[in-house]
């Protein structure tokens, strides 16, 4: 066996480990998240997009004020 192969070898066993540990990561923090914590996140989401279109209604009045 030359060293490449054993490099290899031992980098698609990391690789597939790496994977496997980011999966199941992933699958826990979806499953260990309650309905609160999306409720939550979508009521962020909401307070967010609120906030950007008052800024942007308010950008567009001054525009639209300056020009008359």
């Amino acid at each position: 066996m030359t060293p490449w192969v054993v490099f290899g070898t031992i980098a698609l066993i990391a690789l597939i480990m790496a994977g496997c540990f980011g999966y199941v990561a992933w699958r826990d923090r979806r499953r260990l998240s309650s309905p609160d914590d999306d409720a939550a996140a979508r009521d962020a989401q909401h307070r967010h997009e609120a906030g950007e279109h008052a800024s942007r209604e308010g950008t567009w009045l001054r525009n639209i004020r300056d020009h008359y």
